[in-house]
């Protein structure tokens, strides 16, 4: 039996509901996308904003927007045309409740995640350093949680071995 760490919905503009993150047994999805679909299974409600290198700059990496939320959810996808991750800079939805602006030991009781790995960076993007937390969740599923001031800003969810 698979252990969901979430399903739920919240109401947003034109009475939608949007699903929460949901994470199961590393099966990580939200409002109906999972990690490791096809990019062209969403065609209809996606859009390519850009493309992007990786930290060591030897891959380039896609960027896609879902256009049917209120707020931003980038889509990440490498060499394939499967997704590879999330990113949440402005909302991230578990339970009904909003992770972007609470405080990181509270995200941390509600994932009860242990913390791999922590560095510090300069974001030029919000001219300020930020801390980012690795956590250790599945075999192939990390988490990175991006904070300023013990406070989130950033959430990103990735599996690793999808190329």
């Amino acid at each position: 039996m698979q252990k969901e760490r979430s399903i739920a919905g919240i109401k947003k503009g034109n009475n939608r509901v949007f699903n929460d993150l949901s994470i199961v047994d590393g099966l990580v999805s939200y409002d109906g996308v999972t990690i490791g679909d096809n990019i062209s299974l969403h065609s209809e409600r996606i859009i390519k904003t850009h493309t992007r290198d990786r930290d060591d700059y030897t891959d380039l990496y896609s960027i896609y927007t879902l256009t049917d939320l209120p707020y931003i959810v980038e889509l990440e996808c490498e060499n394939s045309s499967l997704i590879q991750g999330f990113s949440f800079d402005e909302h991230c939805y578990y339970q009904g409740k909003d992770m972007i602006g609470i405080p990181f030991f509270h995200f941390l009781s509600l994932f009860r995640y242990e913390i791999e790995a922590v560095e510090r960076y300069y974001v030029p993007r919000y001219n300020e350093w930020q801390r980012c937390y690795d956590l250790v969740t599945h075999s192939t599923t990390c988490i990175q949680v991006w904070t300023r001031l013990k406070t989130i800003r950033t959430i990103v969810i990735f599996d690793w071995t999808i190329e």
